[in-house]
């Protein structure tokens, strides 16, 4: 698997996370979850873009 589609992966994980909360934000925007669940995907958000910046600094030579 070559860098680029790692990040592709990881990119897509990140935005089905977000389109899965935004969903629940505008379906039920006062539920009592949501303010921890926006903590949860911020978090989760950090770990993909740390993953997404180890990736990139390996090169492009260790990256195939």
């Amino acid at each position: 698997m070559t860098a680029d589609e790692m990040i592709r992966i990881q990119m897509t994980a990140a935005g089905m996370l977000m389109e899965d909360l935004s969903a629940k934000v505008v379906l039920d925007p006062l539920h009592p979850d949501r303010p921890q669940e926006l903590r949860e995907l911020a978090g989760d958000l950090n770990t993909i873009a740390e993953a997404v910046d180890s990736i990139r600094r390996v090169g492009p030579a260790s990256r195939e």
